[in-house]
C-alpha cells in the first residue's frame, strides 16, 4: 500500500503542491490528470522517492513501480 500526505511542496519562494492526500492499494492503478504545470510529474518524484525536499510523509514499499 502507498499512502501519500503531503502539505508543501516549494520550489524556492513558488509552492508546487499544497495538500494531497490519497491511498493506493495493493494492485490498484491510479492516474494522475491535470494540465501543464500543475505539479503532476513532482508528485510522482516525490511519490518514487526521487524527490525527498517536500514537507508531509510518504509510506510505500521498498520496491515499487512507476511509470512517468
Amino acid at each position: 500500500m502507498i499512502e501519500v500526505g503531503i502539505t508543501d511542496k516549494r520550489f524556492g519562494a513558488v509552492q508546487v503542491l499544497g495538500q494531497v492526500t490519497f491511498t493506493v492499494a495493493p494492485g490498484e492503478v491510479m492516474t494522475i490528470l491535470g494540465p501543464s504545470g500543475v505539479g503532476k510529474s513532482t508528485l510522482l518524484r516525490i511519490v518514487a522517492g526521487v524527490d525527498e525536499a517536500f514537507t508531509g510523509q510518504v509510506r510505500a514499499p521498498e520496491r515499487r513501480a512507476m511509470v512517468f
